[in-house]
């Protein structure tokens, strides 16, 4: 589910074109590792190894995507089944003959671009030394009600991107799943294994969303939604984006890779004790609503997204304790509106 709607209010309104979340600034590339793996893989608990030593020691550096799919991936008797349409598809993409291997950024190393897993720090360190050519910010908004996610991601290119038409993908992953694992290992087989970065569902096609022509300075933003199944603990589940080349028969190289929670730890609205009360009703509002100030009257007005972006304005004809606005065009989420004297009101547009 996409969607670009601007805000539109019934007063003076003034638009905001900025992207206040991502840096306009050059900064260093991650590293995207999508680690095939199976629950009856006994060798696949050692490249969950691997890939967590290499996330250990970069730091918000490095993002995994742990993909359930192929023959040892089919769930017998009890055992989970991680296996999902997008991983199956990857899978099959890069004709996979036997797991553990992975995809760093989906870049070629020493020759193949599918990798066993002793080449994985090797290939992520040649990476991780570079500088993006495309930043990525992603802010998230859960409801615990409606088991809503919502997701906004945002883009810049700090230079031109040397390749085809750049896609952009995103994904939800969730941790600590408790399942049977295979094991060749010391140990052997573990009934109750912990599983970490494991592939859930993509919020994209398999071949992503078309960007722009990833010319230096262009910014976009892209925004979905997915109601968490009941079984999903939404505290471990990640949002994954990345931007990657469309090139021929393989996709492209990945070109930037970001992760953020589900439940967003902090949303950058900060909010002061207010010297009077404001309120918004009805509250979720589906189309009109009123703005009302319980002691005063209400001037100039600012309204932030859950991010703390700021995506409009109003300047009232004149002061009123009250005004009738109109979010029948705002995309759906958490806006946070504030008056020139510090009073907040927090409003939740459902559609």
């Amino acid at each position: 589910m996409h969607m670009r709607t601007p805000l539109l209010l019934a007063a003076s309104f003034i638009a905001f074109g900025c992207f206040a979340q991502v840096s306009t600034d050059p900064q260093p590339r991650n590293v995207l590792l999508e680690e095939f793996t199976a629950i009856n893989c006994g060798n696949c608990p050692a490249g969950h190894v691997s890939a967590a030593t290499i996330l250990n020691a970069n730091p918000g550096r490095v993002v995994l995507v742990n993909v359930h799919a192929g023959s040892l991936a089919n769930p017998s008797g009890s055992q989970p089944d991680f296996r999902t349409p997008w991983g199956n598809q990857l899978h099959s993409t890069y004709g996979v003959t036997f797991t553990p291997q992975g995809l760093v950024s989906r870049t070629a190393y020493n020759g193949p671009t599918l990798l066993s897993s002793v080449n994985w720090n090797a290939a992520a360190n040649v990476l991780l030394a570079q500088t993006a050519i495309v930043n990525l910010s992603i802010t998230t908004d859960f409801d615990p009600a409606t088991r809503l996610l919502q997701v906004s991601v945002e883009h810049y290119y700090t230079s031109t991107s040397p390749g085809a038409a750049d896609r952009l993908h995103v994904l939800l992953t969730e941790d600590h799943l408790t399942a049977y694992q295979a094991n060749y290992g010391a140990g052997g087989a573990q009934p109750s294994y912990d599983h970490r970065h494991a592939l859930r569902v993509g919020l994209t096609p398999f071949a992503g969303d078309a960007l722009g022509t990833g010319a230096s300075g262009e910014q976009g933003m892209n925004t979905y939604s997915h109601v968490l199944p009941i079984g999903w603990n939404a505290d471990n589940v990640r949002v994954v984006a990345f931007i990657n080349e469309a090139a021929g028969t393989l996709p492209g190289e990945v070109h930037q890779a970001a992760e953020a929670p589900a439940i967003a730890i902090a949303t950058g609205v900060v909010e002061m004790p207010q010297p009077a009360a404001l309120n918004a009703f009805p509250n979720p509002a589906h189309g009109a609503f009123v703005l009302q100030a319980l002691d005063g009257s209400i001037g100039a007005i600012t309204v932030r997204d859950a991010s703390g972006r700021m995506v409009g304005a109003i300047q009232p004809a004149s002061k009123a304790n009250a005004l009738m606005l109109d979010a029948s065009a705002w995309s759906a989420g958490i806006y946070i509106i504030a008056t020139d004297d510090g009073r907040v009101a927090r409003l939740v547009v459902q559609h």
